[in-house]
């Protein structure tokens, strides 16, 4: 090995050694306290050790740099829009065209990409065959 790579999270993205917060698996966050470079492991590359606010030592790449999607956000996004009746809440936090996270103006079909997007959330969460828990 001729040099030593930033740490790769779960996803493949690169995680900055000032990172404070990652993700399990079940989105559970993670306190960094800092990170750990092992050269003498099992693997012959080494792997980069992250030691959290509890005191666990865990591989960086078993973990995320953003929480992962699930079932429970997806709900928690469209009970956001049924409690205020406003469909744009899935794009934007006041349900505001200037704060939206897509694209706006009076010929953009907003219920189309809001549409859009839960069912390829949905095929992401279910791996594509519609089946919770697959």
């Amino acid at each position: 090995m001729d040099s030593c790579e930033y740490p790769v999270d779960r996803a493949g993205k690169r995680i900055p050694l000032d990172t404070r917060v990652l993700y399990g698996e079940q989105g559970e966050a993670h306190a960094v306290n800092y990170f750990l470079y092992a050269t003498r492991s099992m693997d012959p590359e080494g792997h980069w050790m992250v030691t959290t606010g509890e005191g666990k030592r865990i591989q960086a790449h078993y973990l995320y740099l953003t929480a992962p999607d699930s079932l429970g956000k997806l709900i928690d996004d469209i009970e956001k829009c049924a409690r205020t009746g406003n469909s744009c809440r899935y794009f934007s936090p006041t349900g505001n065209c200037r704060d939206c996270a897509i694209r706006s103006g009076s010929d953009y079909n907003c219920e189309r990409a809001i549409f859009s997007a839960i069912a390829r959330r949905l095929h992401e969460l279910t791996g594509g065959d519609g089946n919770v828990g697959a």
